[in-house]
């Protein structure tokens, strides 16, 4: 699905920024990038972890997921509040005129960006990991 995003969004981009421009779009993503790195505090990190030991166990996940979805949506939303609040300070330093717009637009995507981690964290820890490993165990002995 990213690929199809990537092939659909990456020549408006370029017909927006220009060619030259695309590299300050990458460096955006990468300045996005560090804001967003302890964003989520490693919730979905954890979550397919928890998810599989409540399921192993025969437990209701319960409120899990929600306050997963929530807690990225909190934690995306003060970092974005963050880069949109620096994004005049860090267009100061390179000679690009619509980098502070790019910078917000990174910013507009981080509270989504970090629900969807929790959302494909919530997928992983659902796998059913046992059935996978004996199905392969099994093909490997043929």
């Amino acid at each position: 699905m990213g690929v199809v995003i990537a092939v659909v969004s990456q020549p408006i981009l370029v017909a927006f920024v220009g060619v030259d421009g695309y590299g300050v779009w990458a460096s955006t993503i990468a300045i996005a990038s560090l804001f967003s790195l302890g964003g989520d505090l490693g919730v979905s990190s954890a979550l397919p972890k928890l998810i599989a030991e409540r399921r192993g166990g025969g437990q209701d996940e319960g409120t899990l997921a929600g306050s997963a979805l929530l807690f990225a949506l909190f934690t995306g939303s003060i970092a974005a509040g963050a880069l949109a609040l620096c994004a005049p300070l860090v267009a100061g330093f390179v000679n690009f005129p619509n980098l502070t717009l790019l910078l917000r637009i990174q910013s507009l995507q981080m509270p989504f960006n970090f629900a969807l981690g929790s959302l494909l964290a919530l997928l992983q820890g659902g796998r059913n990991f046992r059935a996978y490993s004996r199905r392969r165990h099994s093909l490997s002995r043929t």
